[in-house]
């Protein structure tokens, strides 16, 4: 009896979930999707894209309610080097364990925690980075146009990198002032939907 019970309720929820077809989950297209990076230093500053390995939003009634992204960090590069030796030595500089250690830690992750709608098209959204194995809370503004099954997004991020453990050349650790890295870490998300 309890089985027969317990059949009877999983079907019941099941068929719940299957009668909202207002909850959609839209993949990201990865080969347009990309983040922006900039790093600033005394002098001068550094830049490059990273791109997305996977990742989806998902919407209810149209609105921006969640989201999980994957960020591919072994597919960092550089921009504003004009020599490929010394661009190659840079991107290689930030795989390295003293920042991003891409070998230990391929992956970043972003999960969208709550999105909170505040203009027509602007989130203010609530979400948990993960960067080499460590998680910490971040907010930020994201422009966000859904239409059905397709979706394009935008937003602005500035973490301070001593909270995953980044402290390469950082005031924290007693980096004499010329040869400060600024902690904080900028990038613009660019998010595209596949194509249906």
């Amino acid at each position: 009896m309890f089985k027969k019970l317990f059949f009877v309720l999983f079907i019941v929820s099941l068929s719940s979930y299957a009668t909202k077809p207002h909850v959609t989950s839209v993949k990201a297209d990865t080969e347009k999707s990309y983040v922006y990076w900039r790093g600033n230093e005394v002098g001068g500053f550094h830049d490059g894209n990273i791109k997305l390995k996977s990742g989806y939003i998902i919407s209810d009634h149209g609105k921006l309610v969640g989201g999980k992204f994957i960020i591919d960090m072994n597919t960092i590069t550089n921009l504003d080097i004009k020599s490929e030796k010394y661009s190659q030595k840079l991107v290689n500089h930030l795989k390295d364990d003293h920042f991003f250690d891409v070998e230990k830690f391929p992956t970043s992750v972003l999960i969208i925690k709550n999105a909170k709608k505040i203009s027509d098209q602007n989130y203010n959204i609530t979400a948990e980075l993960t960067i080499r194995g460590i998680t910490n809370e971040i907010n930020f503004i994201s422009n966000v146009r859904l239409r059905g099954n397709q979706f394009q997004a935008e937003g602005d991020i500035v973490i301070d990198r001593t909270k995953w453990d980044v402290k390469y050349r950082s005031s924290i650790v007693g980096t004499v002032a010329d040869k400060l890295i600024e902690d904080n870490i900028e990038f613009k998300v660019f998010l595209y939907s596949v194509s249906r």
